[in-house]
């Protein structure tokens, strides 16, 4: 979509991007699929394609940014113990729909989460506890031989998560 682009709703009425991203803004935290981390991660694209590191956000992308550091707040509150997340982690969040048992839905929710915080987190925050240990946990979590088909989804999820954090925290960095 181009920052200027528009179209019409099925009733005819005029929308842009950043009328669709206000009215994700209005939706509380955790809201909507897997958690809302799903949510989360497109406004994190959206925020960080249109204004750059260290510029100050204004209009919607000054709101996704509150947004967003409320989630980042609640994120480094919520964590389980051993770095990983569940469902809980915001208050508006439903169980994952595919019954997960506890193993198979922290790695789904954990992967889902490091996603997001990588793309939003300033740089400066990427070395944030909260994050490290949601990296940490997904590089070290270890699966019953058994449930390895089962947990395939979930672990293309938490690759999706390694992967966005180490492409912006230096190797040297990362503990």
């Amino acid at each position: 979509v181009k920052p200027d682009e528009t179209w019409k709703d099925k009733r005819g009425k005029e929308v842009n991007e950043e009328m669709l991203l206000a009215l994700a803004c209005r939706r509380p935290i955790g809201w909507g699929s897997c958690s809302g981390t799903h949510e989360l991660k497109g406004l994190a694209h959206a925020l960080s394609a249109h204004v750059p590191e260290g510029a100050i956000p204004t209009g919607v992308w000054k709101v996704i940014d509150k947004k967003l550091a409320e989630a980042k707040k609640m994120a480094a509150k919520k964590q389980n113990p051993d770095g990983s997340y569940d469902h809980r982690w915001a208050p508006n969040s439903e169980p994952p729909l595919l019954g997960l048992a506890l193993e198979g839905e922290k790695i789904l929710v954990t992967g889902h989460m490091l996603a997001w915080l990588a793309l939003c987190a300033h740089q400066d925050e990427l070395d944030k506890p909260y994050i490290r240990n949601a990296y940490q946990f997904l590089r070290t979590v270890r699966v019953r031989k058994e449930n390895v088909v089962l947990f395939f989804d979930m672990f293309c999820h938490a690759l999706e998560g390694i992967k966005l954090y180490e492409k912006r925290m230096p190797p040297r960095q990362r503990s």
